[in-house]
């Protein structure tokens, strides 16, 4: 049992990684609602409607989430207690996300402290995941609560299952945990993979029977994919699209699996150069026809699926060390959502690697100090400096999220090539600005990156007619 100073210590770690992300985090609080929250929040009926409209929690437990082939009735009931609290003011919304990610950022330094790393190494990777700007997507935009949820309840679960595996009560309550985790987001499906694979290795170590939890924790896992049948019925993935789709291309008709293992596997390496080097983040990254199959093709895919396999080649090589955990749970994290098993509602995402950057903050902070020189002020310093890092790209980051001209117009900046990315500026510039000729401009590009983009259609059909040119409209 620990003593009075140890439980003092580790209660003032927490706090500090509280205060630290939550520090990061306050600016947001500030934020309008942006990107996916209008449709998920503000006219959602389920969220904003009124009670006698039959929008209370049984309601939302028996109906699809937006756009219609999800269901997540946890995170659509938190939009909802947010509503009821606070009606539709986004500070509060925001607010709620920046706690949770805190909380979430808490459960990282709980979980690296049960695989065996010492508090100054758990402490450095919870600030490490709190702080990294690969996170701003899922924290400052509110509609990313989904993934926060999904990690809370997920470790929540993982956490449980470890330290009350013995019993009949801790396999149950993880169970529950998961199902609450599975009921926020879909992908958190993977702690079926996850929480096993930790388990596993800190039975390993302390030859803890887990049989009756693992049998507690699948029927969780069941139930929450019975409940999604019986509200959307045998929708388990995207409507293939009938031609190109740039958000996810690989949702298009006539992608063979091999292509989709193939990308899915190119993306994953994607991933880990993003979470080393996170400076080329953007809130999309779609690309057109041409230059999509050009870089799954050319060099990029090849530098991407290079990077991964030296992943796995240390995942394989370190299985039996916490590094080798860490190495897999960053591909199990990614199982759901990579494209590989079926395709999803997007390519790729800063979102998507919430829960996945856990796995490779882990095996960083646990492999670095073991090949560097025994110096613990050097060891001190290069901490120190990845989580400054962290703290200034972040900074930087997070006002990107403030609100729609905010986040469209520097997403055009960051994402040149995608059709959906100049559309949503050209959106900006007609909706917002009434500068027709900016928003014929992104339009139009949109269209030369995309040239059977059917959305982008409509708004030029409005552009024209707001310029009382109907033979243009007509042509469009």
């Amino acid at each position: 049992m620990p003593v009075k100073g140890e439980s003092i210590k580790e209660f003032s770690l927490r706090a500090l990684i509280v205060l630290c992300v939550m520090a990061i985090y306050a600016q947001s609080v500030s934020f309008d609602f942006s990107y996916d929250d209008g449709p998920r929040i503000q006219r959602d009926q389920l969220v904003s409607g009124e009670p006698a409209g039959g929008t209370g929690l049984a309601r939302i437990f028996s109906a699809p989430t937006f756009p219609g082939d999800l269901y997540r009735p946890v995170t659509t009931w938190t939009f909802r207690l947010n509503y009821l609290l606070f009606g539709l003011d986004p500070s509060f919304f925001h607010a709620f996300n920046v706690a949770l990610h805190a909380a979430v950022s808490v459960l990282v330094f709980e979980l690296l402290l049960v695989v065996c790393c010492s508090a100054s190494i758990a402490l450095c990777g919870a600030l490490i995941f709190g702080l990294h700007p690969i996170q701003v997507e899922a924290v400052a935009n509110i509609s990313g609560r989904a993934e926060l949820l999904a990690a809370f309840f997920g470790l929540l679960s993982l956490l449980v299952f470890v330290r009350g595996a013995k019993s009949w009560f801790g396999g149950i309550l993880a169970a529950v945990l998961l199902l609450a985790a599975c009921l926020s987001k879909e992908s958190a499906a993977v702690f079926v993979f996850l929480i096993p694979l930790v388990s596993w290795f800190v039975a390993q170590m302390q030859r803890v029977r887990v049989w009756r939890g693992a049998i507690m924790l699948a029927l969780g896992a069941a139930l929450s994919v019975f409940l999604r049948y019986l509200v959307l019925g045998s929708v388990f993935s995207v409507t293939r699209a009938p031609y190109y789709l740039a958000e996810n291309p690989l949702a298009s008709e006539g992608v063979s699996f091999l292509t989709r293992l193939l990308v899915g596997l190119q993306l994953l390496g994607r991933y880990l150069i993003l979470l080393v080097y996170p400076v080329d983040l953007s809130a999309d990254y779609s690309l057109g026809p041409q230059h999509f199959w050009e870089a799954v093709y050319g060099s990029q895919g090849m530098l991407w699926l290079s990077v991964l396999t030296v992943w796995c080649v240390l995942a394989v090589k370190l299985r039996r060390s916490p590094a080798g955990l860490f190495a897999f749970w960053y591909l199990g994290a990614f199982l759901v959502t990579c494209n590989i098993l079926t395709p999803i509602g997007t390519i790729m995402a800063d979102r998507l690697a919430y829960l996945p950057s856990i796995g490779f903050i882990g095996l960083t902070v646990w492999g670095v100090p073991r090949i560097l020189p025994g110096k613990r002020v050097l060891k001190t310093a290069l901490a120190a400096l990845a989580i400054l890092l962290a703290v200034f790209l972040s900074l930087g980051r997070i006002p990107v999220w403030k609100d729609n001209t905010s986040l469209f117009l520097q997403t055009s900046l960051d994402a040149p090539f995608s059709p959906k990315a100049m559309e949503s500026a050209g959106k900006e510039w007609f909706y917002t600005f009434k500068n027709y000729e900016r928003a014929e401009f992104f339009f139009r590009r949109a269209l030369a990156l995309d040239p059977n983009r059917p959305e982008t259609m409509p708004f030029l059909i409005d552009l024209s007619l707001a310029r009382n040119n109907l033979k243009e409209a007509e042509y469009w």
